[in-house]
């Protein structure tokens, strides 16, 4: 491989890890964000369906970010490096987030079974979550219409 390939390729691989620990935080932020906003208001039909899908889609974004090869493989070099710092880094987190047995299903590989039934699960539990946000959006934006929402007012 060529210096300038294999350059870009790292520069792409890099860019890809920033996007997505950015996107992460913005998503995890904005899931804690909507379930205090619901935790406030009067308990609604689906808020308890809203703090369980929430929470799930949470869990989710996590496994997604620390399953990501390259920062699987950034996380062993600095094992390899400083084998105490490793045992935190790498070791604690394999630990924390079950690598042991899932290290198989939640890596992506092309047209695998397993990554096939894995998005299709998250397809299905991320859309359903999207479906109750934008359903109590909707509830929210029709109270404010009929005059029923009071910013000011104490919740109760």
């Amino acid at each position: 491989m060529r210096e300038a390939t294999l350059g870009l390729y790292y520069f792409v691989k890099y860019l890809e890890l920033i996007f997505l620990c950015v996107w992460s935080v913005m998503l995890f932020v904005s899931g804690i964000s909507l379930v205090n906003k619901v935790s406030e208001e009067v308990e609604g039909d689906n808020d308890t369906l809203i703090y369980i899908f929430t929470g799930i889609t949470l869990v989710l974004v996590l496994f997604n970010l620390f399953y990501n090869n390259l920062l699987i493989n950034l996380r062993f070099l600095a094992k390899m490096r400083c084998v105490t710092f490793g045992l935190c880094l790498f070791d604690a987190i394999n630990y924390a987030f079950c690598y042991c047995f899932l290290a198989k299903p939640c890596k992506d590989r092309c047209f695998s079974l397993w990554t096939l039934g894995k998005w299709a699960i998250k397809g299905g539990v991320i859309g359903y979550t999207i479906y109750l946000v934008q359903q109590k959006k909707d509830d929210w934006d029709e109270a404010w219409e009929l005059g029923s929402f009071d910013r000011d007012a104490p919740s109760t």
